[in-house]
């Protein structure tokens, strides 16, 4: 098949707008609206900072703990999405991997199985690394270093797809074809001559990208995921600290949206071990793109703060291009006064997803019943109070769905 290249130039809390940030509209946004790209000045709008309450956004709430047993036990993760940990939906089941195993519940909570296993069997992963899902053929693609396991939803071994390369990331893009990143390394570590490699289902290329964004400094920054997410069944991608963000159209690259940070921009080749505090101090006040979801109605981005942990949250309204930094990070639940929410995955474009352990819960449970007067205490347990007494502090995460 020719081959043709382009220069590249996840308690779980569920929405289902995002109005917000501006005015509602009926009317979806397609990747094909004549306003795109969109133009996203996140230098000039960084001190529009202010608290957005989760009534904006949603009215209804549903607690739905995931089952709890030796075999359901998902490992500590640092945010679904945000490593090798992930979290997608379908229909009826969640798929929850912690970076070592493959859990299947049901959109109820309740655990069913676990899909394959770790392990150097011919029909087992020796890592995770990533997965994805093709909900209409039930079917589960696993990336393990150079292969693809493939399994259906009831855990039956299908194939193993052998690649010609290493990818860190990769999703199932228009349900015919794979989209793998190779990473973002220092020339030392791994030097890909493509950035991306759209292949077919049997992992023939039809597509590469040219890796335009080679690191020369070292030692450097090692970066694995990067804002890699599909909206109205078309992958959109970005490369580590780029100004735009690209879609497929026809499989051909597409700017969808460019950012601006001004001087606030990372090193987009940082070198880390030779530099002083000084420097890493000042890295620390630049800003990159780490992740990125979106709904019909907004762009959701969270950008780090140079080598830190810390993270700024900002929400893009796609229609009347408002851009809002969350205070707190998170949106503030006014509903119930139960955990705030930011969303680190989204079904079906619409649905937003996000999660909160079990002892943070219990934690924030126990603190509003300890805030309220007697007075104001009722005898009918609150729906809060009444999770808590099915949750203690090693539980599985909880799910929260807003609507």
């Amino acid at each position: 098949m020719k081959k043709t290249t382009f220069p590249l130039v996840i308690g779980i809390i569920i929405l289902t707008s995002c109005n917000n940030v501006g005015r509602h509209e009926n009317s979806k946004n397609k990747l094909n609206s004549p306003i795109l790209p969109y133009h996203i000045d996140l230098e000039k709008n960084l001190k529009n900072t202010r608290s957005v309450p989760l009534s904006s956004i949603g009215k209804k709430l549903e607690y739905i703990p995931l089952e709890t047993n030796p075999t359901s036990l998902i490992g500590r993760i640092d945010g679904l999405g945000f490593t090798t940990s992930r979290l997608i939906f379908s229909e009826f089941y969640i798929f929850i991997s912690d970076g070592h195993k493959l859990l299947q519940f049901e959109r109820s909570g309740k655990f069913v199985r676990q899909i394959g296993s770790e392990g150097r069997g011919p029909e087992q992963y020796t890592e995770l690394i990533d997965f994805c899902i093709d909900e209409k053929k039930e079917i589960i693609y696993i990336l393990d270093a150079r292969n693809i396991m493939e399994f259906d939803f009831n855990s039956q071994f299908k194939r193993s797809l052998k690649l010609p390369y290493l990818s860190v990331q990769f999703m199932l893009n228009d349900t015919n074809h794979f989209m793998f990143y190779m990473g973002s390394f220092p020339v030392q570590t791994f030097d890909p001559v493509y950035s991306w490699i759209v292949t077919d289902l049997q992992g023939n290329p039809t597509i590469n990208f040219l890796n335009y964004h080679k690191r020369v400094n070292k030692p450097g920054l090692r970066i694995g995921w990067t804002p890699l997410y599909s909206f109205n069944e078309t992958a959109l991608f970005m490369e580590y600290c780029a100004d735009s963000l690209f879609y497929l159209k026809n499989l051909r690259p597409e700017p969808y949206a460019t950012f601006n940070l001004g001087d606030l921009r990372m090193d987009p080749d940082p070198v880390l071990n030779s530099i002083g505090r000084e420097d890493i101090n000042r890295l620390n006040q630049k800003l990159w793109t780490r992740f990125i979801n979106e709904n019909n109605k907004c762009l959701f981005l969270t950008l780090g703060w140079g080598f830190s942990d810390s993270s700024r949250y900002c929400v893009f309204n796609k229609q009347t291009s408002e851009i809002t930094f969350l205070k707190h990070n998170s949106f503030i639940n006014d509903l119930d006064g139960g955990p705030s929410f930011w969303p680190k995955y989204i079904y079906n474009d619409s649905i937003m997803i996000d999660f909160i352990y079990a002892d943070k819960l219990l934690s924030i449970i126990n603190k509003n019943q300890s805030g309220k007067s007697n007075d104001n205490k009722s005898d009918q347990p609150g729906r809060l109070e009444m999770l808590s007494k099915q949750l203690t502090e090693t539980s599985n995460p909880v799910l929260i769905v807003v609507r």
